[in-house]
């Protein structure tokens, strides 16, 4: 008579940690003449970059409105031609 095989005890968090730890992601350091805290934020950079994104806003509101502006006097211009070509029309019907 055979013995059944053995079943492996499932690995748990703890041991597959040990067998596949994380890469500690790497930081990079700052210059030894730094005073600025690692845990304070450099709100220098935030406030120049919420600039140059309120920049970018304000330039692609305008051209937006310049867009909006050609195509409505293209549209404009299109209706008025039919407009045109119909009374042409109607007039040779008469």
């Amino acid at each position: 008579r055979q013995q059944p095989a053995a079943v492996p005890a499932p690995i748990t968090s703890q041991q597959q940690q040990q067998q596949y730890p994380m890469p500690v992601p790497m930081l990079p350091l700052p210059p030894a003449h730094s005073s600025r805290s690692l845990s304070m934020p450099n709100i220098n950079s935030f406030a120049a970059r919420a600039n140059a994104e309120d920049e970018k806003r304000k330039k692609r509101l305008a051209r937006n409105r310049a867009s909006a502006r050609l195509r409505r006097l293209k549209k404009k211009n299109l209706v008025d031609s039919y407009e045109g070509e119909v009374g042409v029309l109607e007039a040779s019907l008469n």
